[in-house]
């Protein structure tokens, strides 16, 4: 998909965004018209720090400087783990969130949301927009694809089918 992309347009720019300094980004960001922020530390464990740090931190920076230079739409990828709390729920409202977060992740997605509806709030010209997909992985996924293949091993087959009693829930793409 990101070889398609880029034949129509789009730039990938590997980065680390905790070690980014303003030099960099704004070299980055320059003559860029659209923003997805797709990085993040998504692992199941990890310190409190390290969330924040690649999560709440760059999140902020970067949309600081997305409107400091220009950048018209800014696209964060967030996460409906934000909304977990060991519980069942149907038609969950946009704003739930539970008492607690289940993990350090899910707390540091919400908190980066709140740092992206405060720019967003403080600076109309740039659209910021949230999206909360249920996965993303690419070539060098140490999570997801490792965890989906151990669910595949231990149960025998992975089964998308179970999810149309979920009609809408889901993509698979």
């Amino acid at each position: 998909m990101g070889k398609l992309l880029e034949k129509m347009g789009a730039e990938f720019v590997p980065a680390d965004l905790t070690e980014l300094v303003s030099s960099q980004a704004k070299v980055m960001l320059a003559g860029i018209d659209t923003l997805w922020h797709c990085s993040s530390f998504t692992s199941p464990w990890g310190t409190q720090q390290a969330f924040d740090l690649a999560n709440v931190r760059a999140t902020r920076r970067l949309g600081e400087w997305a409107v400091a230079w220009g950048v018209r739409n800014f696209i964060h990828i967030s996460s409906p783990s934000l909304y977990f709390d060991y519980h069942h729920h149907r038609d969950i409202k946009e704003d739930f969130r539970p008492h607690r977060f289940a993990n350090e992740f899910a707390r540091s997605k919400a908190a980066s949301e709140e740092v992206i509806n405060m720019l967003s709030q403080a600076n109309p010209q740039t659209r910021f927009t949230i999206l909360r997909p249920q996965s993303l992985f690419g070539p060098h996924d140490k999570v997801f694809i490792p965890r989906l293949a151990h669910m595949m091993h231990h149960y025998g087959e992975y089964s998308v089918t179970a999810w149309r009693q979920c009609a809408g829930r889901y993509d698979l793409l």
